[in-house]
């Protein structure tokens, strides 16, 4: 039997040259006002980087003190707008070009937030995006709370097993560039680390 060939990949730090949940923070709101409001984390920053606290909940709370009450129409705009603005200083040359050049199925699995990779997903011509998802209240207004498990770590591995019915008629390979990929390149059969740098 003939195995699909699936290709997973993350996206910050491996596509990307930046890690784009800050980046997109800065790109709004300015340096100032991005320096002032991780500064107000610093404590839950600390404690999620010596494995005190739960790197999901100090996302949840940046996320919500720069983004709650934003309509959902304004967030995405903003999220094209920063995809067009930064892509091709964002993105990694060498990525680009492998992404062009294979021939196997592709997803992005990230735990940056789905309506921003969306964008980069679509001009890379990836249509399978397994991210972290935003709360939108009866308004049409982000509520700054995720409505999915941040996809990292163990979480990757999950969305990536939702996604595929027989692991064995798959051959997989992964892409990652951090502790957060381990999971997802443990499960592959083929792991890749920084390969793009």
């Amino acid at each position: 039997m003939n195995k699909k060939h699936l290709e997973l990949f993350d996206f910050d730090g491996t596509l990307t040259r930046k890690d784009t949940f800050v980046d997109l923070i800065k790109f709004q709101f300015g340096i100032a006002k991005l320096l002032l409001g991780f500064g107000m984390y610093l404590p839950h920053l600390f404690l999620m980087k010596v494995k005190l606290y739960s790197n999901a909940k100090t996302k949840q709370k940046i996320f919500k003190h720069f983004f709650k009450g934003t309509d959902i129409d304004s967030f995405n705009k903003l999220c094209q707008s920063y995809c067009d603005s930064r892509f091709l200083e964002i993105m990694r040359p060498s990525a680009l070009t492998y992404l062009e050049q294979s021939k196997a199925e592709k997803a992005i699995v990230s735990a940056s937030i789905q309506n921003w990779v969306k964008c980069f997903a679509e001009r890379l011509n990836i249509e399978i995006i397994l991210a972290t998802e935003i709360e939108i209240d009866e308004y049409g207004k982000l509520t700054g709370n995720f409505s999915s498990n941040n996809c990292h770590g163990d979480e990757k591995v999950v969305r990536i097993k939702s996604l595929i019915d027989d692991r064995s008629s798959f051959q997989i390979t992964a892409f990652g560039d951090s502790n957060g990929d381990k999971a997802m390149i443990k499960y592959a059969d083929k792991g890749h680390y920084n390969y793009f740098k």
